[in-house]
């Protein structure tokens, strides 16, 4: 039984297979994008229950992709959890900044990850 449908969404070819790798052995579904740009097809595609966005990415940042995706009906509903190795003053920062659910340092192990990730799926509002 899936834990659920995950977006994971990094410019890091090898960050995205790490996370995919993990996530999936935790039990989710992961569908993967390389940029922020290609975010309104994967959502559509993957249809996730969840995005996990990185923050620092070339042209289009997570953060002003977070705070596109919370105005836009066919995401607002979709949790985006930030990601990445900013401090954490920055991150709450950037999550009361953007509307995204919350973020995750990219240090933290799998099973905070997934915690994590589930979290923001049972507290999400429904579409």
């Amino acid at each position: 039984m899936s834990e659920g449908k995950v977006l994971v969404v990094d410019d890091n070819e090898i960050v995205l297979e790490l996370v995919r790798m993990h996530l999936e052995d935790k039990g989710f579904e992961v569908a993967t994008a390389q940029s922020a740009f290609r975010l309104p097809q994967a959502i559509r595609e993957a249809q996730p229950d969840v995005i996990l966005l990185d923050v620092k990415m070339p042209a289009l940042r997570g953060d002003m992709a977070a705070r596109i995706l919370k105005e836009r009906t066919f995401s607002k509903h979709i949790p985006v959890v930030l990601f990445s190795d900013l401090d954490d003053r920055e991150l709450t920062a950037l999550v009361e900044e953007t509307g995204a659910a919350g973020f995750v340092r990219k240090s933290v192990d799998a099973e905070f990850l997934a915690g994590v990730l589930r979290h923001h799926m049972a507290t999400a509002a429904p579409p």
